[in-house]
């Protein structure tokens, strides 16, 4: 680990679910203090696919929609990490090449189609 970050190994415990919410949080905080944490982020191992978990793990509460303020903003959290990974110039590159683009942009597509179902189905009932 790059000890002159600031960001010591206890930051990456995204594999404990207790921790990782408080992880997340201190790290989402952190991102524009460090200019080594995107590249730390990106090789550290799991840390990405941790990140990923988090964004998918909401999925399951917007249909219905029971998403929380607090699951809310854990999962803004991740998407500042991963993007704080893809606007950094060293990780930048590799980001665009392992496709996380597509399954981050996925994502924001699949909460919009979600959200507009809603709202139909939502008038469809109204209306009759």
């Amino acid at each position: 680990m790059h000890k002159s970050s600031g960001v010591s190994q206890h930051d990456f415990a995204f594999f404990v679910p207790l921790q990782r919410e408080v992880v997340l949080l201190e790290l989402s905080k952190k991102r524009e203090s460090f200019a080594d944490l995107a590249p730390i982020l990106w090789h550290s191992t799991g840390t990405v696919a941790a990140l990923l978990q988090e964004i998918v793990s909401i999925y399951s509460l917007l249909t219905p929609p029971t998403l929380t303020a607090h699951a809310s903003n854990r999962v803004c959290n991740a998407l500042a990490l991963l993007q704080c990974v893809a606007s950094h110039a060293d990780t930048r590159q590799p980001f665009l090449a392992a496709n996380m683009y597509v399954l981050t942009s996925m994502q924001y597509y699949y909460l919009f189609l979600i959200s507009r179902f809603l709202v139909f189905i939502f008038w469809i009932f109204i209306l009759n």
